[in-house]
């Protein structure tokens, strides 16, 4: 087992209620903020919130093969691909880039979801009405040493199946306007 800080570079996101620009003139950038409810919509309808900010943010945006960390309970993790690339991350999340060859940022996006990191968390979960963890419990969970040709393999089907999910999600979503409009046209509707 490794613990995640020598596999990775871990980051809070950006505390975007002092990096808000409050006028015109103090704007120094204009971002895409990411949040999990965007990345978890349908992909043609993912819109993300526009945030003009009184500071140069570059280090707090991502990177394709970026994992984005939830650091609100239930634990969600993303995995930043081509159409995330550039997003402001604030810091209910943080950034997670992994720096370790021996490592593939899938595998990790799965294992870092699993039970057995449940199990790792429990403990240092804080605030009990809103469960969270701090950035410094997160260097310390500990990530076991798989081969990286499974890592890989599992990396492709855990990629697989969130296409698969991302499918089903847009046939049921297809079939409801689809029942809806003869519904309407059995009743003589518009």
């Amino acid at each position: 087992m490794e613990k995640l800080w020598s596999i990775a570079n871990i980051s809070l996101g950006a505390i975007i209620s002092r990096k808000k620009a409050k006028t015109e003139i103090e704007i120094k950038a204009k971002y895409k903020l990411f949040s999990m409810k965007s990345y978890e919509e349908d992909l043609e309808k993912k819109e993300y919130e526009d945030f003009e900010s009184n500071d140069i943010l570059n280090d707090k945006l991502v990177k394709e093969g970026d994992l984005i960390f939830r650091l609100l309970y239930p634990l969600k993790v993303a995995y930043v691909t081509k159409e995330l690339e550039g997003l402001l991350v604030p810091s209910q999340y943080c950034i997670i880039r992994v720096t370790n060859k021996n490592y593939d940022a899938k595998f990790l996006k799965w294992y870092l979801e699993s039970t057995e990191v449940d199990k790792q968390v429990t403990p240092f979960l804080m605030n009990t009405v809103m469960p969270l963890i701090t950035v410094k419990s997160i260097k310390e969970l500990e990530i076991p040493k798989v081969n990286l040709e499974k890592q890989n393999l599992v990396g492709k089907i855990i990629m697989n199946w969130y296409k698969e999910k991302r499918l089903v999600k847009q046939l049921l979503i297809e079939k409801e306007k689809y029942y809806n409009e003869n519904i309407k046209k059995l009743l003589g509707g518009k």
